[in-house]
């Protein structure tokens, strides 16, 4: 990564109205807005004569330039190559088996996060909640009312619903093709017995580990 990102931490804070970063000022500043704009040069005036310095436009140059250039190095160089490198040299050592594998590992976690979502909803849409409703819509200065309720989460269920059917399709497909074993939960819809906790690399890891410690004589506490 170029040293010029090493000190833009502050590159998307708000200014401080004592003394305002052009890095800030440039990077937060919507320029489609007149008065925004005007803001903008008064600050640079402001900064410009706390500072002592004659050449507001000056001033004005340098912090938009220096600002675009560290914005475009940072974008440049904060990249996502690394994983996609692990990515495909494990896909080649498997010859392609890695990828399968990890699509099938991708499924079942969404599909389990999705069992989540929908049993959320279906205890908003079909609980008594009225009085918390009624509440919720007081302080908030919305409408809550039953419409509401089936228009919009009754909406987002079936649409839940949906993406989890087509994904447990793609799931049994895939693990056949792979000779894997499905998850017998998954494919009857048993939200029950799903732990979406268990779905956790550091959890997933550490039974490897348990596994390791009881096979060198370990108990497991």
């Amino acid at each position: 990564m170029s040293h010029y990102s090493d000190n833009d931490d502050d590159l998307f804070q708000e200014p401080s109205p004592q003394s305002p970063s052009f890095h800030n000022v440039f990077s937060n500043s919507n320029f489609t807005k007149d008065e925004e704009l005007e803001s903008l040069i008064e600050s640079t005036k402001d900064y410009a004569k706390n500072k002592g310095i004659g050449s507001t436009g000056f001033m004005l140059r340098t912090g938009v330039i220096t600002s675009f250039y560290e914005v475009t190095n940072r974008f440049v160089f904060e990249t996502d190559s690394l994983s996609r490198s692990i990515f495909n040299a494990l896909n080649t050592l498997s010859n392609g088996k890695y990828a399968s594998d990890l699509y099938a590992d991708v499924l079942e976690e969404s599909i389990a996060k999705r069992f989540s979502i929908i049993e959320f909803l279906n205890t908003i849409i079909h609980a008594d909640n009225t009085k918390s409703f009624e509440l919720a819509a007081k302080h908030l200065n919305i409408t809550l009312d039953d419409s509401f309720i089936r228009i919009y989460f009754g909406s987002m269920l079936k649409l839940m619903n949906h993406a989890i059917n087509r994904n447990i399709d793609i799931y049994q497909k895939l693990c056949e093709q792979i000779n894997r074993v499905p998850m017998k939960a998954i494919i009857d819809k048993d939200h029950s017995s799903i732990d979406i906790r268990s779905f956790s690399s550091n959890a997933y890891i550490n039974r490897s580990f348990q596994s390791i410690r009881e096979s060198l004589g370990f108990k497991i506490y």
